[in-house]
């Protein structure tokens, strides 16, 4: 073997790892259909109601990367043979982690499938999008829906996204939510918010007719160093409270 044939070998040896003369292709990446039939369970595992066999799914998918990770998902999301709501929410959920935007149809979809765990998935990927038009428009409607629900679950999204946006749809609907828990959810949320509309809201809170209401609203208010002595008390008579209401309203607009 002539002196530049050896050093071929050698230099082809070095890199691909091969112990034998000559140079070989590297390995094919397997196509999406390929892995899915060489990994049996993870098509299970993905779906599955036990987070530990479902993570199980999940770190196989990362394994590959972004761009193999990707191919892998869309093709299983669009094969109709492997239709299954909970194999779609933690999919688009890994789509959400790499901030792709496909995965917001399938995540608003699960919304309103009655399977909280899948809806608290979907809930989390949601998040990533923030303002997208899309999730806004989505949760807005959830929010005037007449179900106690579509309300709940587009307030509890909306406080983790935590955009200005996020407020005024919060603030909005705060005052005309009939239902309690979503009402106090949505205040929880203004509270825990920085918006420029905070104090307003807040004080709208304060004629909320629950008390609770009221209290986790002037308790949150009356924090303001510049707020007035205006004698308000939560547990007060109706027109005192609406008296001391009118002074913070003239306050706000004084500002």
């Amino acid at each position: 073997m002539s002196y530049k044939l050896t050093v071929a070998v050698a230099l082809c040896a070095l890199a691909w790892g091969l112990t034998s003369p000559g140079c070989s292709t590297p390995p094919k990446e397997m196509s999406p259909a390929e892995f899915v039939d060489s990994n049996s369970t993870l098509i299970e595992d993905l779906k599955s109601y036990d987070a530990k066999e479902r993570n199980r799914g999940v770190a196989t998918v990362k394994k590959l990367g972004k761009e193999q990770g990707t191919n892998l998902i869309l093709y299983i999301l669009t094969d109709p043979r492997l239709d299954d709501y909970r194999l779609e929410v933690v999919l688009a959920r890994l789509l959400a982690d790499w901030k792709d935007a496909r995965a917001v149809p399938y995540l608003l979809k699960t919304l309103n499938i009655p399977d909280d765990g899948a809806v608290r998935i979907a809930s989390e990927g949601l998040i990533v999008f923030g303002d997208d038009p899309n999730v806004t428009e989505a949760l807005t409607e959830k929010l005037a829906s007449p179900v106690v629900r579509d309300r709940r679950i587009a307030a509890e999204i909306l406080c983790e996204i935590r955009t200005q946006q996020s407020f005024e749809l919060l603030g909005a609907s705060l005052k005309g939510e009939k239902d309690p828990e979503v009402r106090a959810q949505m205040l929880v949320g203004i509270i825990q918010g920085r918006h420029a509309k905070r104090k307003e809201y807040l004080v709208d809170a304060l004629s909320d007719p629950d008390q609770a209401m009221r209290e986790l609203a002037w308790n949150a208010l009356r924090r303001y160093q510049d707020l007035p002595r205006v004698g308000y008390n939560p547990r007060g008579p109706a027109a005192e409270r609406n008296k001391a209401i009118e002074a913070l309203h003239a306050w706000l607009k004084g500002r």
